[in-house]
């Protein structure tokens, strides 16, 4: 199963200034997807974080993928690009997960 374009908005859409914060939605809305459709952190094989800027506080960068996978995230892949699909996003996140039959 392949999940693409998880971005960080808030509760009512809108998304937050700063890249930590938009980077802990999307990681909670990876997660929450991944258990709507019977899965959960354990069943992912790959991610690829998709940012606009450095991150200025990498512990929560760090807090929320520990949030999402626990001791032993998945292979995962961290780019920084010139934007995303709107100017006020931030962060995407494409994860590849095998789930169980």
């Amino acid at each position: 199963m392949q999940l693409a374009g998880q971005v960080g908005a808030d509760a009512d859409g809108s998304f937050p200034d700063t890249v930590e914060a938009q980077f802990e939605n999307a990681m909670a809305a990876c997660t929450g997807l991944l258990g709507r459709i019977g899965g959960s952190a354990d069943d992912v094989l790959k991610i690829t974080y998709y940012l606009t800027e450095q991150p200025a506080d990498l512990s929560r960068v760090r807090g929320a993928i520990a949030k999402a996978f626990g001791g032993t995230p998945p292979v995962a892949t961290y780019l920084i690009v010139a934007g995303l699909a709107a100017p006020d996003r931030k962060v995407e996140i494409d994860i590849m997960a095998a789930l169980p039959a």
